[in-house]
């Protein structure tokens, strides 16, 4: 995996330049706008130096040249989104990133999750959970490039940002990545509730839908949200009599197909994040 800065959004005070000048920076990737806080640039230094910026260091050293490009005095950052690019591809993340997305909305308080469906192919495109400050927005690279990049993006926001947080938002999110698998048990207990609740609706007869008529079939159906074995017996045990043992052992010998997600996978997983996190940081101390 590899981290980086993606997108940042700085604040001044101060317009040095005609604003219809600055405008024509080809690093701003929106117009300047003027709000509350100042004035608004939203910057891609990569497009500063034609290429990836590899260390925030670097990154801290690119800015003030586009500071002084811009002819400002001074200035913060008010939004930062740190991007990580995996080796996999969107559909072999989908399950543990949508896992993902749930324990950030839990962490940040915030259950504004969805899922965006792609127009090309119809396919799933992406995973986001946002609010005022923080957001993640996982997406499928490979769709959006046209095929140009095979992999997946997670994008973590952190926005109004103030003059203090200069050098904090990499050990923000780090911090985040280590007790985001604290969240499991929460979202078990959400899961089953939000899933049962799902099955009243879906196997009465009146629904406006095609109803599910067994609980194998309403596996079938939403095994993207089944993450863990302990979701599973938790709806089984809402539903159904008898063990749980034995009615998996029956459904995986009757073809079902599902992976549930250990503690130690999605612990391992966002280790391997904050890893790539971390390695990006490290030249700034």
């Amino acid at each position: 995996m590899r981290a980086y800065t993606h997108t940042l959004q700085m604040v001044s005070e101060e317009l040095a330049i005609p604003i219809e000048e600055a405008n024509q920076r080809p690093y701003l990737t929106k117009n300047i706008s003027r709000v509350q806080r100042g004035i608004l640039y939203p910057i891609n230094a990569n497009k500063f130096v034609h290429r990836d910026i590899e260390s925030y260091e670097e990154l801290v050293s690119v800015l003030d040249l586009i500071k002084q490009d811009l002819e400002v005095d001074e200035w913060f950052i008010d939004r930062q989104d740190i991007a990580v690019d995996t080796t996999a591809s969107y559909d072999e993340l989908y399950k543990i990133n949508r896992m993902l997305v749930l324990l950030f909305g839990l962490h940040t308080n915030n259950k504004n999750v969805t899922s965006i469906e792609g127009i090309r192919e119809l396919k799933k495109r992406a995973l986001v959970c946002h609010d005022r400050k923080y957001e993640l927005y996982i997406y499928d690279k490979r769709l959006e490039s046209g095929g140009k990049y095979p992999y997946s993006r997670c994008e973590f926001r952190f926005k109004l940002l103030d003059a203090n947080h200069r050098n904090k938002v990499l050990q923000e999110l780090c911090k985040m990545l280590r007790v985001l698998p604290k969240h499991l048990d929460e979202l078990n207990k959400l899961k089953i509730d939000t899933l049962y609740k799902l099955w009243l609706t879906e196997s009465a007869p009146d629904y406006k839908n095609t109803p599910v008529h067994s609980l194998p079939e309403f596996f079938r159906r939403h095994g993207d949200d089944i993450f863990t074995t302990n979701i599973a017996r938790g709806l089984h045990d809402k539903i159904l009599k008898g063990k749980y043992e034995n009615w998996i052992g029956h459904y995986r010998q009757s073809g079902g197909n599902i992976h549930f997600i250990r503690k130690t996978e999605i612990k391992n997983y966002c280790n391997s994040i904050k890893k790539a996190v971390e390695n990006y940081a490290k030249s700034c101390g």
